[in-house]
């Protein structure tokens, strides 16, 4: 019996993928600076000249991500993520020079992909002092002077001590994981406070008050939010002069990632929110009681912000709420009957001004 032609040559195709295969593991950089620093063309372009190749040349499954960014006043921060076989490795740096912490997060993702990549001797004093200021756990093995001579050899220049505490940073091995002492995405605590609207909770536009604590990684972040909104007159329309006053008081607990765009920090959040709705007759009503309801809603929040000195932050904040329980508040009648005062709609809104104050670790 002859063998099907497609069947025939299934060798050569496996034959073909294996030879495409490794192109499709490539080390993937995602550089992303702040004015003042340099580029992400920039710092791939260090790494491919520390490497002495082109990424795109290599084989080797492998994510690295630089965040350069001002952290207060005239200093910068560099955070290094690296992410191999699944494990995420995470040092944050600082210093005065942004284009120092640009070279030294180049070498830490060079020795990532190549851990043979040979580094130069500083070519400034700037990368010198950044040199000698790497955390611990970056830093190689103890710099050893050289031997003196042996009797009788007349010295040379060579056997002057020669410290290498000026390298730019010399790590032994790509950076550590958390078990050997890394900083595996560190938690940073931060509090906020926010100022804003709310439009569809209550009877009408009503300002807000909301109080934050949170963590936050290089790229997540989560919070819990206590926020306070005072009672809204509300009428009636079928019951003329008669009114009510509706307010609302919840703790939410949220979500999601951030990232930067040049010196803009950019979330986006999830959270789910519970409260108590607090309504009473205010007018035209001879037994005015107070009545509470709970609240549950769900929501999704975009935010921008700008990093201020002193690790403060300022930022605007849209939420788009989902209600997921909606208690509805009448008034009785004389008759009995009862008369519709308020119901929170079901898609409802805010925007907030917020300012948060950091606590780097």
């Amino acid at each position: 019996m002859s063998t099907p032609p497609w069947r025939a040559s299934l060798p050569w195709v496996g034959c073909a993928w294996l030879l495409v295969l490794p192109t499709f593991a490539q080390p993937r950089i995602d550089w992303q600076a702040s004015a003042g620093c340099p580029s992400g063309d920039e710092g791939r372009a260090q790494i491919e000249q520390l490497l002495r190749a082109q990424l795109s040349e290599l084989a080797i499954d492998l994510s690295a991500a630089v965040r350069l960014r001002r952290d207060s006043g005239s200093a910068f921060a560099a955070t290094i993520e690296v992410r191999q076989d699944g494990v995420a490795r995470t040092r944050v740096l600082h210093s005065a020079d942004c284009a120092v912490l640009a070279h030294v997060s180049a070498v830490i993702v060079a020795l990532a992909i190549d851990p043979a990549t040979h580094v130069d001797e500083p070519s400034s004093a700037s990368e010198t002092r950044a040199a000698t200021s790497v955390p611990a756990g970056l830093a190689g093995p103890a710099p050893q002077a050289p031997r003196p001579p042996a009797s009788g050899t007349p010295p040379t220049a060579a056997a002057a001590p020669s410290v290498r505490r000026s390298t730019p940073i010399a790590v032994a091995s790509p950076v550590p994981s958390a078990a050997e002492g890394g900083d595996e995405s560190r938690l940073q605590p931060w509090l906020g406070a926010a100022l804003g609207l709310d439009a569809g909770n209550l009877p009408k536009l009503a300002p807000a008050l909301a109080l934050i604590a949170g963590l936050e990684t290089s790229w997540s972040r989560a919070a819990l939010r206590l926020t306070y909104a005072p009672a809204q007159r509300a009428t009636a329309s079928d019951l003329p002069g008669a009114a009510g006053r509706v307010g609302l008081a919840a703790a939410a607990i949220e979500a999601g990632l951030h990232w930067y765009l040049a010196r803009l920090e950019l979330s986006s959040l999830a959270g789910l929110e519970a409260g108590v709705f607090a309504a009473r007759g205010s007018e035209g009503v001879s037994d005015p009681a107070t009545t509470h309801q709970l609240w549950l809603g769900g929501y999704l929040s975009v935010k921008i912000a700008l990093p201020l000195p002193a690790n403060f932050t300022v930022g605007l904040r849209l939420d788009g709420i989902i209600a997921l329980r909606r208690p509805s508040f009448v008034l009785r009648g004389d008759l009995g009957d009862n008369r519709t005062l308020h119901r929170p709609n079901p898609v409802s809104g805010r925007g907030w001004l917020e300012l948060e104050l950091h606590f780097p670790q």
